[in-house]
């Protein structure tokens, strides 16, 4: 993995500016930050030091994920030290699943296995709508997880590869909030809501910066 210069966040370009020293992460104030977005500079500062690559992909897409929350105004029930966790968690362990996974958004493809917080989910692909639904779901829906038997299930008959994915990080970011029991909003459609378009912009994101987490890709070569 290579560090990014510069990040395409829907469009919009932003420089990726790090620093040794965490008290010259904020543009004025000299405290302790470890990373910081700059909306009106359209720059994302971050802590480098001596931290190891993983560590500082943390904090970038810690960083993404809170613009895509300030852009977007996605807006949490909890008060703002508690949301600060819950984007922190959220964040670290789907790139932890990245990671762990070898996942390159440069060539993605179709897994039958990912690894979830150390479980294996199996992933079953469907194209009849009707066999992926679960008889209390409500009608229409792409993707379904089960923690119980760990599967996650994915409408793909004709669909697009990056389709099916964004459901597949739609299911995946259930299975965080649900083994970690975040409640984005107490309003499940709501939750729901939040959680899609989350899913599709972090994919689009990752596509368009193309992040690659696999070492030994032959396709980036890294």
């Amino acid at each position: 993995m290579k560090l990014p210069k510069s990040l395409n966040l829907m469009s919009v370009e932003y420089d990726v500016l790090y620093f040794d020293d965490y008290e010259k992460v904020h543009p004025e104030k000299k405290e302790q930050y470890f990373k910081y977005v700059d909306f009106y500079e359209n720059t994302i500062r971050v802590y480098k030091g001596k931290q190891n690559i993983n560590k500082i992909y943390e904090l970038l897409f810690e960083s993404i994920i809170y613009y895509i929350f300030n852009q977007f105004n996605f807006k949490l029930t909890q008060k703002e030290d508690a949301a600060n966790k819950i984007i922190f968690n959220l964040n670290s362990i789907l790139l932890n699943i990245f990671i762990q996974n070898n996942i390159c958004f440069n060539n993605l493809k179709k897994y039958d296995v990912l690894k979830v917080l150390n479980v294996d989910y199996k992933i079953l692909y469907y194209d009849d709508i009707l066999k992926l639904e679960p008889v209390e779901a409500p009608e229409g829906i792409f993707g379904f997880f089960n923690p119980f038997t760990s599967i996650i299930k994915i409408y793909k008959h004709k669909r697009k590869l990056h389709a099916y994915w964004q459901t597949l990080i739609h299911e995946l970011l259930h299975t965080v909030t649900y083994s970690l029991n975040i409640i984005l909003n107490k309003n499940d459609d709501k939750e729901d809501i939040m959680i899609d378009n989350l899913a599709t912009i972090l994919l689009d994101v990752c596509v368009r910066n193309k992040f690659c987490f696999n070492k030994k890709c032959n396709v980036c070569k890294k």
